[in-house]
């Protein structure tokens, strides 16, 4: 469940100042990002990509106190994992080596 924010834990942000496009490094710029013709641009197979489609996922606690980790598989109910509290920290440690071992 979420928490209500008070008006105290807000913090003001200053906006970013807008691109002055002359003074930009040519990088920045649009027109110089990604293969010569945006047109050919290949979703299905192209080395640019660095992320995938992912699932929509989200880790809270419910009210036992039990991290869940529960992750959106549209139009089927979603996937649901309780990691017990006194378990989190080894879970995470765990998959942690699991993902670096590759």
């Amino acid at each position: 469940m979420n928490k209500p924010v008070k008006q105290s834990d807000l913090k003001v942000v200053e906006p970013l100042p807008l691109l002055d496009e002359e003074k930009a490094p040519a990088i920045a710029r649009p027109s110089n990002i990604g293969p010569d013709n945006a047109d050919d641009f290949d979703w299905s197979n192209d080395d640019s990509i660095i992320l995938k489609e992912q699932r929509a996922t989200a880790v809270y606690k419910n009210r036992e106190g039990e991290i869940v980790i529960r992750q959106r598989c549209w139009p089927d109910e979603d996937a649901i994992l309780f990691i017990n509290p006194d378990q989190a920290v080894a879970f995470m440690e765990g998959m942690s080596k699991r993902v670096r071992e590759g």
